[in-house]
Formats: structure tokens, sequence, C-alpha cells
């Protein structure tokens, strides 16, 4: 029987999938991650980047319009409706390479190549390090098959065929198409191993006899291994820095070049338990660290049967390359892999309803909204509703917790030092690079009002800093939330009213009448986004509102100001505009001795200012002084009982908001005044003042995702008493999660992201943290 599956690097004997098994995921329908290469799927003009081509631009290899030839072509090549979407992974990353090495041409490729065998892999391991297994391998083996994919992992193929001095060598030189590998010129002397064009497979009559005495070990240098390796019948070694979507979901580590030394047992095959689109069961992660407790036994075991006996390693199967945490729960023999799934969930709402203040719900809806048992494990998409709740008394300790940029919840709660339990969702609507980009396209012709803002919270804050208050603009009139001393919750949409701006001793005072006037007379007014509400039907990728005409005007992008100037200034979408009469502005401009710039704008580098506002017209003044925090820019699904969908005009309800403005709709991902099927969260209180979290999973195998409608009708039956309800980010940030003494995992499904999988929470901007002990 021929034995040994070939290596590919194009068609599918990877295992991968076509372009057109993502057509119901958002993100990876229009996202390629496959090794070096990122494209961005798009009706006009597909993103690409080539960290090849970026590496031989660096070294001198190629110049910039030779590069930028070749994105433009791969840019062409697909874009497009439809596009390759019957093509897989491998074989869209086997066009791409056909096009670079036109357009290149064979002397780049050469001298990279040179230059990477010269130099050696850069490789710093990370949380997968079992060389160890990989000596073992050699020393009992008589023959090794050497596969190398990347010739910047020539160094250590040498140092391990030292290893092998004495063994038969067999070289893989071919690949399932019958075609030589780029690196086969770089394989030493042995036997040759050339793939059968009609099978794919690899074949050595010798070779067979050693495989089945298990005599044989097959070494493979490139990520191409941790997707190829499957299902063989002798055991293999990877050596990998995985750069492709799925090579790093095999190795549970979303981040970049991060290397790893895997071992692959025979018979084994991750990509059926590596899902992408589902729940992750098992990855050379979780294989690696119960080898690294429990030794050899463990590959003896099916990963059905590692569920059994060690429960404890997959309660956080998205560990992320992060240290195995531990997480005591009290799950004992499964029957399968399902049936952990509903003790995990049993397990962790006894553990979370044990504490006195907090209630946690794990539910699941039908198309009718009927609850119906969770089913899961599904050989067909669910189309109905995974939903994920808690309802905490008490929550005086609630806060919103800025991340740090890039970073993981596992990371950032590992290095806080935070003890004892808490829930964690996300929180509001934050600046993505898209809108950042868009935000400084829409003022090409005016440099000096672009700004750096490459993330962060979108609309009001108020919140305390290295002991001071710290207060921004409301923008529209959408939800806040705000936390009293005694951890009371308001829900309230804020309408600017009157404030103070202090800049150095000078205070710049307005009154409700001077926020977003007709015609501004007064000293001081404010214009803020909202002032494009009338505009509704104005495109959103063009619009721009000049304010501000013969005055002296302050753009403030919450708490920085970008820009003075004596003269209009385009109305953000993320900010407000201070605008002076020409006098006073003259007279501030003097006394902060700012610089003239060109073309009536002055330097305000370092300039800082502090901002009081009026309290809410709906909240008490003394109950206002009384907030510890306060954060804006959410929609409201019920206000005081009442809810959007109970409305026959919700359109109005989105429009008094704010929702349907061309600037608010600059500072969104997606149309949010619409009824559409999304992941989702929301936040919000009981009559009796208990705060209430739910998440709706959306985009996965398990869970469509819901609209407002489906929101609001679910939380009046998880919760009939609840009196407000605000709905936060959603998409890929919506998620429901738990920390223990600085563990984190998920308790809800997000969907995937460009760097994550489904079931994995993505790196976000905020959360909302709530101990679940007081």
């Amino acid at each position: 029987m021929k034995c040994y599956c070939s290596f590919a690097v194009s068609g599918r004997a990877s295992g991968s999938y076509l372009r057109r098994d993502f057509q119901n995921d958002i993100v990876l329908n229009r996202i390629y991650h496959y090794k070096e290469i990122r494209l961005g799927f798009s009706r006009r003009a597909t993103r690409v980047a080539d960290l090849t081509t970026d590496e031989m631009e660096r070294l001198g290899f190629i110049d910039a319009p030779t590069k930028e030839k070749y994105i433009n072509r791969i840019s062409k090549e697909f874009t497009g409706q439809g596009v390759y979407l019957d093509s897989s992974w491998e074989e869209i990353y086997s066009t791409v390479c056909a096009i670079r090495k036109e357009c290149l041409g064979a002397e780049p490729l050469e001298q990279l190549r040179a230059h990477q065998m010269k130099h050696g892999m850069r490789f710093s391991l990370g949380a997968i390090d079992q060389r160890a297994k990989k000596d073992a391998l050699l020393q009992r083996s008589k023959a090794v098959v050497v596969a190398l994919c990347e010739s910047t992992f020539y160094s250590l193929m040498l140092e391990d065929l030292k290893k092998a001095e004495g063994k038969e060598l067999y070289f893989l030189v071919s690949d399932q198409k019958g075609d030589l590998l780029p690196t086969a010129d770089l394989l030493p002397a042995g036997h040759a191993l050339m793939a059968d064009p009609q099978t794919g497979v690899a074949y050595d009559a010798d070779l067979q006899g050693f495989i089945d005495r298990g005599e044989a070990c097959l070494l493979v240098y490139g990520e191409d291994g941790l997707l190829s390796c499957r299902d063989l019948k002798l055991d293999a070694f990877v050596y990998a820095v995985p750069r492709g979507f799925q090579a790093r979901a095999t190795v549970n580590c979303m981040t970049e070049e991060i290397g790893c030394a895997v071992y692959v047992p025979r018979g084994f095959d991750v990509t059926k338990w590596v899902q992408i689109i589902s729940k992750t069961r098992i990855s050379y992660w979780h294989l690696a660290k119960l080898w690294e407790d429990h030794g050899d036994a463990i590959y003896a075991l099916s990963p059905v049967e590692l569920y059994q006996k060690y429960p404890q390693y997959f309660v956080d199967i998205y560990q992320n390359g992060a240290r195995f945490c531990d997480w005591k729960l009290p799950i004992s023999a499964p029957a399968d892999m399902e049936d952990f799934d509903r003790l995990q969930d049993e397990a962790v709402k006894a553990y979370l309803d044990g504490f006195s203040n907090v209630k946690y719900y794990s539910k699941y809806f039908d198309e009718q909204l009927a609850e119906q048992p969770i089913c899961r494990n599904s050989a067909e998409p669910q189309s109905g509703i995974l939903v994920q709740a808690v309802r905490v008394k008490k929550a005086r300790a609630a806060q919103v917790m800025a991340c740090e940029k890039g970073s993981t919840l596992r990371e950032m709660f590992l290095k806080s030092g935070e003890k004892g339990t808490a829930v964690v969702s996300n929180f509001l609507f934050f600046l993505t690079g898209s809108l950042a980009r868009l935000y400084n396209e829409l003022r090409a012709d005016r440099p000096l009002e672009q700004a750096d803002i490459a993330a962060g919270h979108i609309d009001y804050m108020l919140y305390e800093r290295d002991g001071k208050r710290i207060e921004t603009f409301p923008l529209f009139r959408k939800t806040c939330v705000a936390m009293k001393e005694n951890g009371e919750f308001l829900f309230f949409n804020f309408r600017l009213g009157g404030g103070t701006v202090t800049l150095g001793d000078q205070k710049l005072c307005w009154s409700e009448e001077d926020v977003d006037p007709v015609q501004a007379t007064s000293a001081v007014c404010v214009y803020t986004p909202y002032l494009s509400v009338p505009d509704g039907e104005a495109e959103r990728e063009t619009y721009a509102k000049p304010v501000g005409e013969e005055r002296v005007n302050i753009v403030i992008l919450q708490d920085k100001i970008t820009c003075i100037r004596k003269g209009n200034v385009i109305l953000p979408g993320i900010g407000v505009v201070l605008s002076l009469e020409p006098h006073l502005g003259e007279e501030l401009i003097k006394n902060l001795q700012l610089p003239a710039l060109q073309d009536g704008y002055y330097d305000v580098k370092g300039l800082e200012f502090s901002v009081h506002l009026d309290a809410p017209s709906e909240i008490d003044p003394a109950d206002w002084e009384r907030v510890r925090w306060s954060y804006g820019g959410g929609l409201s699904l019920i206000l005081d009982g009442k809810g959007l969908c109970d409305t026959e005009d919700m359109d109005r309800w989105f429009e008094e908001e704010g929702w349907m403005s061309p600037l608010s709709r600059q500072t969104q991902e997606s149309s949010l005044h619409t009824l559409v099927k999304h992941p989702r969260t929301a936040i919000g209180t009981t009559q009796n003042g208990d705060l209430v979290i739910l998440v709706f999973s959306g985009r996965t195998w398990r869970s469509t995702g819901a609209d407002y409608r489906e929101m609001i009708t679910i939380a009046r039956r998880l919760f009939p008493d609840v009196k407000s309800l605000m709905n936060v980010d959603g998409g890929g940030s919506a998620m429901l999660g738990m920390t223990q003494n600085g563990k984190f995992m998920e308790l809800s499904c997000p969907s995937s992201s460009g760097g994550s999988i489904v079931g994995m929470v993505r790196p976000i901007n905020t959360v909302f943290y709530l101990p679940a002990e007081e």
C-alpha cells in the first residue's frame, strides 16, 4: 500500500479550505492569510501584503516601483465579485507565487534565498518546543525523510542531518503535481522522492519497509508541515514560523512570527480538530502541553480519550500560546467532546452562581425565539441564537478598562495581577484603522486638520486619570451609561448643553442655545457632528461639512486639540469644533502665544485644556456630582422600559440619536441603524438596579447572531424586569468572558477576525469588568 502523503504547495492535499467555504463569514470571506501573503478581497481594489517582497525591498534586491507594479498586478488579479471562490487557499497562493516570479524575475528570488541560507532563520521559539522529541525520533529511526519547504530553515536542516549520519536519507523534491520544489536543488545527496502527479503520493519500496517496521520518521522545515502532515503512516516533526491564518490556528497561537518545533504523531490529522469556522477541539499546543506533563503515553490516546482522561487541559481551549492555566472546574469523565461542553457550561454556571451577587445564563433560541436545548455538535450550521448572559447585584466595583493596543485579553490579565473572579464583556465602539484613514482622506487638502488617531473610544467619556477628572464631549445624542459612587447605574441619552473649556487661564463658556446654532452669533459656540443629521442621504465616503466661517475654530478630538484656525474647518464625526468670534479667538491665540502656521492655522503642539459640562438634562445635577465614571456612544434598545421595536417608527428613534447622519456613519464599520443579524453585546439594568449583560454569538456554526428586535425579545424573556438596555460594540468584538486570578477564558463564542478564529476573542479596545465578589 502506498503510504507517504506528499507535501502540497498547491491543490487541496493539505486539507485546507476553498474560499467559498467562508461565504457566510464576513471576515474570512474578505481576508486571506496564507504563509507570507495577505489579501484583503474587495469588489473595487483588493489590498495586498507580501512579506517576501517587503524583505526583498528592504535588502535592495528590488526597487519600490518594481514592487508596486507587482502589487498592483496581484490586486487586479484578485479584485472582483466572487473572484477565486472555488480555489483553495493553496491554489490562491500558487497563483500569487507564479505572478510574483513573472513580475520580479528569478534573480531577486535567488538573491533572497541565498541571503536566507547565509543568515539562517531568526528563530525565536514560542509556546511549542518539542526538539527533545525530535532528537528521540532521530535516534530510534533507521530512515529519515526530509522535506525542505522554506530555504530559511536550511541551516537547521543541516544540523539535523549531522545527527542523522549513518541513516538512510530520503528527500522530497517534488510537489503533488510532480513539479520540482523551489528548494529541491538545496538538498544533499540521498534518495529522491518524486510525487506521482496522478495520486500526489511519493513512493519508494525500501522506504515502505522502514515505515512498516516503525523505523522511519519525517522532518519538515516550513509551515507547510503544520497542514500537510496529516494521517501519515510515520511520525513527523515540523519546524515552522506560522504566518498563515490556518497554520497559526493549529499551534493555538494567532500571534505572528513566533517559531515552533512540533511533533506530529502518526495517524493524527489536526485539520479535523482545528476547523477555523467552528470550535477548535485540540491543537498541537494541547498535545505538546500534555506530552510535557505526562510523557509519550498521551500519544497512544485519541483526542476523545484525552478529553476523557485530562479534561482540565481543554477548559480554556484558546490559550493562544499563553502559559497553561488550570481552572479547577469540576469536570470529570465526559462521555465525548459534546458532553464535555455540557459539563463545562454546567460547571461555569455552578461556579458563578455560587457568588451571592451573580447569576449566569447560557441559552439557545430558535428562529421563532422559542428556547431550545443547546445543540453542541451539528453536521449543519444552526439557525438559532446562542446567548450567554449575567445578572449582577451590587456592582459598585464595576469599571471600564482600556486594553493595551494589540494585546490579547489573556496577556493583559496575566500581566495585571488581578485577584479574584470577574465577568468581562466587550464595551463601546472604538475607532479602527480604516475609520481613521477615512477621516484623514476627507481632509487630504487640509493636512493640518488631519490627526494621528489610530484607535480610541468614540463619543463621551467621564473618568479619573492620575487623580485628575477627564471629560470629553458627547458627539450626537446617543446612549450613555454612568455609574454612581453607590454602584447605581444610569442610562440616558446625552444631548450636549452648556459647559466650559479651560485653556491656560482663560475660560470659554457657552450655553445650550450655543450648540449647533443655525447662525453663530455668540462669543463661543459648539458645532457637534449631530449638525449633519439633516444630511442623512449624503454619501458617507465623501461627506465633508465646513463650519465656523470667519471665526476662530478649535477642533477637539476626545482629550486632544488637533488644530486651531482662523477660518472654517471640516466638522469631525469623532469630535467637536469650539468656534469663537474673531476678537475672542485672536485674544486667546495671543494669550497662549501660539506660533502661526500657513493658511490661518496655529501650532497647537502640547496645548492642554480641560472640559466641564453641565449635567445631562435627564439627570439631577446632585446625582451627576456622584457619578464616578460615564461613557457614551451606544444605541438605546430599551430606555425606561420602552423598547426600540415597540414603536412603528424605528427610523425616527435612530435619527433622534444621530445614527443615520453621514458623520455618524463615518464612525461605523457597518450600518448600525438596520435590522441585521450580527454578533452583538448589550448592557442594561433591571427595575431594582441589577446590571445585566447579554452576548449574542453569531457568524459561527452554532449561532447566527441577532438583530435588535431579537435582542429586545430575548432580553425581556431572560429578564422580565429589564428597564434599560444599550447595544454596545458587536461583530468580532462581541464577547463574554470570565477571569480568575489573572486567567481569562471565553464564555460566549466570538466570531472570527483577522487575528482570531471562531471561539477566540480578538484584541479589543475596552472591556467592561465586573468583579463577582463584593
